[in-house]
């Protein structure tokens, strides 16, 4: 556990939609209002997203009109694209019949659309937005958004944040895979989900991941026996990962007691298409128990998404995102599992201890060439997927003979433990006698007993692994990219799907800043 003071950052973050169609008459007014109410009660800041079909819904419209001088509340944008916003735009609407809001990413989102219909669409949603409330938004959310519209409503309508969703893999019609896993950072121009590496690539606003990711659990579909969690593992309180309380108190002292490095952050709230019967519970649960966290501590800030925003980029200067970490030392379910995400400016990773066996189940990697496709293109499919470069990619490279792909290290028999130094920006994490150091240049592992390491992967992606004595040799979607290995040999058996690193020395290190 962490006793060092740590920056803990919570975002209240609800956002409205203006109509519901798998469920007409359902009562999209209850949410909001009682999710206000509880913000509120407790005088919680928070920010509220509106969808531009809740901006031109008279009941939504008035609500937050009222209410815009709150100094406690924000009003922001959420951006899915609706048939108010593309008949004000003069673009035709793809949705399907009698739905005015299509989740699908044709009509949803701005990567359906050619850059200057991305342009039209961003000016005609920003211009009603100043209409309404007599000022841009500072903070826009969207499930995905391309680097091409975010760069320019930065640019152009001063937008100082911007959240879109945590980690998934298919879920709905959105995949986006190897970001970092949680907090923020400062997105390339080339590839909204992955940070840039130099100043200049950058869009100088931060991107937070939504939803309160379980770092156990959150990562494909979560492929561990016995695990009967319902529905997404977030903290989201429509799920039972928010409902609980048991589950929730688990994810607080995860995130506000564990090791961060530069600073933790969660996003509470839920969107109006859940109804306030379906979040009541946990949704007012969670308050209380945030309301009792913030007294009790100094080091647990509820913010504004804007000034959360503002906050990151004086702690962080010229487009450096930080190395940041999210820790699961327990489970809240009866698996033996922990987790450890390490997310820096060149890459992120995560160690997985499972049953005593001590793996990396993930690590990708960041470069700046490698260009998201939707910057230029146009989506033209009801799903869209954004991703970074895989290294280790413990969903993507299974199959029924490699359930857990993974870089497996060691066995052992007692929990791993975990230490952090925020100076140099560093993730210890310990399994025995074992140690893996994360650091922001790359990823050293001693091992006392020069046991070897084994990559193990699906055969049907060997095409795209190779190696040579000295580094692991990859492509992905026909970028080539490379980690160099210090203190190994490196073999690689593609009809085995292994690739296996035989240690000359006590020290292996896989360089990821080349």
């Amino acid at each position: 556990m962490q006793t060092e003071k740590q920056m803990n950052v919570v975002n209240i973050v609800n956002f409205v939609r203006a109509v519901e169609p798998r469920d007409p008459a359902g009562d999209l007014m209850s949410s909001v209002t009682h999710e206000y109410a509880l913000c509120t009660k407790y005088g919680f800041e928070h920010t509220f997203l509106l969808q531009y079909d809740a901006l031109v819904r008279e009941d939504m419209r008035d609500f937050f009109l009222a209410r815009k001088d709150d100094p406690h509340m924000e009003i922001g944008f959420w951006f899915e694209v609706v048939k108010p916003l593309t008949d004000a735009a003069g673009l035709p609407w793809r949705g399907r019949p009698g739905w005015t809001w299509d989740w699908h990413i044709v009509p949803g989102f701005l990567m359906a659309y050619t850059q200057e219909q991305r342009v039209t669409l961003c000016d005609r949603a920003m211009e009603k937005f100043r209409e309404v409330f007599g000022y841009y938004p500072a903070s826009v959310g969207s499930w995905m958004l391309d680097s091409f519209s975010v760069e320019y409503m930065r640019k152009k309508y001063g937008v100082r944040g911007f959240c879109i969703c945590r980690e998934q893999f298919g879920v709905d019609a959105y995949t986006l895979w190897g970001g970092y896993f949680n907090q923020g950072y400062y997105p390339s121009r080339d590839n909204l989900l992955c940070p840039a590496q130099e100043e200049r690539n950058a869009i100088d606003a931060p991107v937070f991941r939504m939803l309160g990711p379980n770092p156990i659990y959150n990562y494909g579909d979560h492929p561990f026996p016995g695990y009967e969690a319902r529905g997404c593992p977030t903290i989201e309180p429509a799920w039972d990962g928010g409902s609980k309380e048991e589950v929730v108190d688990w994810f607080f002292d995860t995130y506000f007691n564990n090791p961060s490095l530069a600073f933790s952050y969660i996003q509470l709230g839920q969107e109006n298409s859940f109804f306030w019967n379906e979040i009541e519970v946990g949704f007012t649960m969670q308050m209380e128990k945030l309301d009792k966290i913030v007294r009790a501590r100094d080091d647990v800030h509820v913010m504004k998404m804007r000034d959360t925003a503002d906050w990151f980029v004086k702690e962080y200067p010229h487009c450096a995102s930080p190395s940041v970490a999210l820790c699961g030392t327990t489970n809240p379910f009866p698996q033996n599992l922990q987790s450890f995400w390490y997310n820096t400016r060149r890459y992120r990773c995560n160690v997985m201890v499972r049953d005593g066996e001590v793996y990396f189940r993930d690590i990708m990697k960041y470069e700046d060439l490698y260009h998201d496709c939707w910057v230029n293109r146009v989506c033209t499919e009801n799903t869209a997927r954004m991703d970074a470069l895989p290294v280790v990619d413990g969903w993507g490279w299974r199959d029924d003979d490699h359930p857990f792909p993974g870089l497996y290290l060691d066995k052992i028999d007692a929990p791993a433990t975990v230490t952090q130094d925020k100076e140099n920006e560093t993730l210890t994490v310990r399994a025995g006698r074992m140690t893996v150091t994360c650091t922001p240049d790359g990823i050293v592992m001693d091992l006392p007993d020069r046991q070897p390491l084994t990559l193990d992967f699906s055969p049907a992606i060997s095409d795209s692994i190779g190696a040579d004595a000295g580094a692991i040799r990859m492509s992905h979607n026909a970028y080539a990219y490379s980690v160099p290995v210090r203190g190994a040999t490196v073999k690689v058996d593609r009809a085995a799907g292994r690739i296996t690193l035989a240690p000359t020395d006590k020290r292996v290190v896989l360089e990821m800043n080349n």
